[in-house]
C-alpha cells in the first residue's frame, strides 16, 4: 500500500497509510490574525479518506496532529508498505456521524480565548 513515512527532527512519527484509501494527505498549516502574531502555532497534519461502498460511507482518518515550532524539520518519505500504523481517529463522513474536528482540549482552549475576550470588552477592569 502507499504510505508517507513522517519524521520530525529525525525522529519518526509513523507510517501513515491504508488499504481503502481514497485520498491521503499531509501538510502543514500556521495562521495568523490581524496582527504578525501565529495564531495556535505550527501544526502538521496527516490523514485521509477512506473509500466507502453500499453498505458504508466513507470514513475520515487522523494519522498525525503535530504542534511544530520555529526551527523543526519535517521530512516525509512516500514507500510501498504492508503495514502501517492505527489512525488516531476515524469518523464517518456523511452528517450522521459528524464529530468534531477539534480534540476536548482545542475546543476547551478556543473557548477560554473567546471568553476572556468577552470578558474584556463587556467587563472593563474596576480601576478605569
Amino acid at each position: 500500500m502507499l504510505a508517507f513515512k513522517v519524521m520530525v527532527n529525525g525522529e519518526q512519527l509513523g507510517v501513515c497509510g491504508f488499504e481503502e484509501w481514497g485520498v491521503l494527505s499531509a501538510h502543514l498549516s500556521a495562521g495568523r490574525g490581524d496582527g504578525d502574531e501565529i495564531l495556535d502555532g505550527v501544526r502538521l497534519h496527516v490523514g485521509g479518506l477512506e473509500r466507502g461502498n453500499e453498505e458504508m460511507p466513507a470514513h475520515h482518518l487522523r494519522f498525525i496532529g503535530e504542534l511544530l515550532k520555529v526551527g523543526d524539520k519535517v521530512q516525509f518519505e512516500i514507500i510501498d508498505t504492508d503495514s502501517a500504523m492505527a489512525p488516531i481517529e476515524r469518523y464517518r463522513s456523511d452528517f450522521e456521524g459528524k464529530v468534531s474536528l477539534f480534540k476536548d482540549e482545542e475546543v476547551e482552549r478556543m473557548e477560554r480565548k473567546s471568553y476572556e475576550e468577552l470578558k474584556a470588552k463587556f467587563e472593563p477592569a474596576e480601576n478605569e
